[in-house]
């Protein structure tokens, strides 16, 4: 429960880059929880965690760190698969998060 309420609390004070990090996420789908299209908000808790952590990264490599171990901490290693799938994502996080600091 008390994940649930942090997240609301991340999703609430930053809604636009949670739902564009969330967003991505969905469409990367780097564990395949969306493959069905149906659940865009299946990435919702990642993305509080990941978001909660973003403060911290100063590049693209701590990004990468951050999502990687959140997918590792949520699943577990196996189910997270190899660091480098996740490069992608978190070059357009690191994108979406400049930006959301620049606004």
């Amino acid at each position: 429960m008390a994940n649930k309420v942090k997240n609301k609390q991340v999703k609430d004070a930053y809604y636009k880059l949670f739902e564009s990090v969330s967003g991505v996420l969905f469409k990367v789908d780097p564990i395949g929880l969306a493959s069905g299209g149906e659940n865009p908000n299946e990435y919702d808790a990642e993305t509080g965690e990941i978001i909660s952590n973003l403060k911290y990264c100063k590049n693209n490599g701590d990004v990468l760190t951050v999502v990687y171990d959140t997918f590792c901490e949520m699943f577990d290693r196996k189910t997270a698969g190899p660091k480098a799938k996740y490069v992608q994502v978190a070059g357009e996080i690191w994108r979406m998060y400049q930006d959301f600091l620049a606004e």
